[in-house]
């Protein structure tokens, strides 16, 4: 089940990041800022400190018993390992972890899986907010800070802490599973860019044992890589080429003359009487035609008497055979 339910939040961080750049259809890189942080090779680049005269720190725990006391705890939720505070006796104890951004990015996601085992009846934040637990009031909680790196590592001054990403309070349930917590911290990673943060889980408990479980603490920064926008191959224009005279044709428009006669490319407009530009051997140019045979009134009556004639003799033939 923790494999699962580590699987599961890279997949909802990895889409909230795709959706930061989805309208822009862009790929997206991701790069780890911190390290270790599921705590597999132990607190190897984590620091810690405890405060004067207390009992107890931060230690790694892997099973289903506090480190110290052996009070019931989930299983770490990623790998074998978490970190936890554990004592038997009041105290305060920190656990962080400095890193340092140069560069500007599209986007930074901080997330950690967060348990909560209080032993007392309640929760207690003193006002003004302390951290330490020799204070004459109750202090019993926890709290997660981004810090200027050279904050004391207890401090909660107001210029101390640049992000106050969560705290316990009274009413909330004393003993919880393994919850996991996600914040955007674009805007406050890139207007500290070079300077070192720090990020803090604290734990302070002067009413009873009180375990912080950290597991899978991940600060992701992710990158929008541009791509080249494709350009359009210009593509020619077809362009028609006038046709030359005796060219077959549909349409003056088509002939470079701006003349379709009889169906071809023309040399002129060819509009005379009995004019042509379709003779063989001579398409394209306007020609007279064949010449029409004139019929005079003489020859059509000379024409007509040797008709009758004819007709006349014929008739004096089919007589004489009677």
């Amino acid at each position: 089940m923790s494999s699962v339910v580590k699987t599961m939040k890279l997949l909802i961080n990895s889409l909230v990041a795709i959706a930061f750049a989805g309208a822009l259809a862009l790929p997206v890189e991701a790069a780890a800022v911190l390290t270790n942080g599921d705590f597999e090779t132990g607190l190897t680049g984590w620091s810690t400190a405890d405060a004067l005269g207390s009992d107890g720190s931060f230690v790694v725990q892997s099973g289903t018993a506090s480190p110290v006391n052996g009070d019931p705890v989930p299983a770490p939720p990623g790998g074998l390992n978490a970190a936890m505070s554990d004592a038997g006796a009041p105290g305060a104890h920190v656990l962080w972890q400095d890193f340092t951004v140069s560069v500007p990015v599209s986007q930074f996601l901080l997330s950690f899986d967060l348990f909560i085992g209080n032993r007392a009846g309640m929760f207690a934040t003193p006002n003004p907010a302390d951290l330490d637990f020799g204070i004459n009031a109750a202090n019993q909680q926890v709290r997660v800070d981004i810090l200027k790196s050279s904050a004391a590592p207890f401090s909660v001054a107001p210029g101390d802490v640049l992000a106050f990403l969560y705290q316990t309070n009274p009413g909330d349930p004393l003993v919880s599973g393994y919850a996991t917590h996600s914040f955007d911290i674009t805007a406050l990673v890139n207007a500290n860019l070079g300077s070192p943060l720090r990020l803090r889980f604290a734990e302070t408990d002067n009413l009873a044992q009180l375990q912080a479980g950290v597991d899978n603490v991940s600060l992701e920064a992710f990158t929008v890589t541009p791509t080249a926008t494709p350009t359009g191959t210009p593509t020619a224009t077809p362009t028609s080429t006038p046709l030359t005279d005796g060219a077959a044709c549909t349409a003056p428009a088509e002939c470079a003359s701006t003349f379709c006669v009889d169906g071809v490319c023309c040399s002129t407009a060819c509009n005379g009487p009995a004019e042509v530009c379709n003779l063989p051997g001579r398409r394209g140019t306007c020609t007279q035609g064949l010449p029409v045979p004139a019929s005079s009134r003489s020859s059509v009556v000379a024409t007509a008497m040797v008709l009758l004639a004819v007709g006349a003799l014929a008739l004096a033939r089919r007589r004489a055979r009677r």
